[in-house]
């Protein structure tokens, strides 16, 4: 009898925790699509989206800017240079921005400043 006591006991006690044979069969199985691509990522796994062909109106638009922005970097002279010139102005912008430069400053100083005024240059 005293064995029973603790048999009960055990047994409410692991239902209580959610030990039972079926919460343990569970933890080994997959709940959704996202736990399976969670496990297949972790195994190295790359899942390939996109490979390139033409399937609706979104990739043909997608392609057509695509081939139009080679055009115009291609044939047209001068927007190779801008584009260079415009990518080097947005990174000095980023460092400007993340370097402390304080605008209240700066618009106290171009307040000051008489437009009128000549500019010399001390050597």
């Amino acid at each position: 009898m005293e064995f029973d006591k603790d048999l009960k006991a055990y047994d409410s006690l692991c239902k209580l925790a959610g030990i039972t044979t079926q919460a343990i069969r569970e933890g080994s199985e997959f709940n959704s699509t996202g736990e399976v691509y969670a496990y297949l990522e972790k195994l190295g796994y790359k899942v390939n989206y996109y490979d390139g062909a033409i399937k609706d109106e979104v990739d043909k638009t997608m392609k057509d800017v695509q081939y139009w922005s080679r055009y115009l970097y291609i044939n047209e002279t001068a927007i190779g240079e801008e584009i260079k010139e415009r990518i080097e102005n947005l990174k000095t912008a980023d460092k400007i921005t993340n370097s402390g430069f304080d605008w209240g400053e700066y618009q106290e100083f171009a307040d000051g400043v008489d437009e009128n005024e000549e500019f010399n240059i001390e050597i």
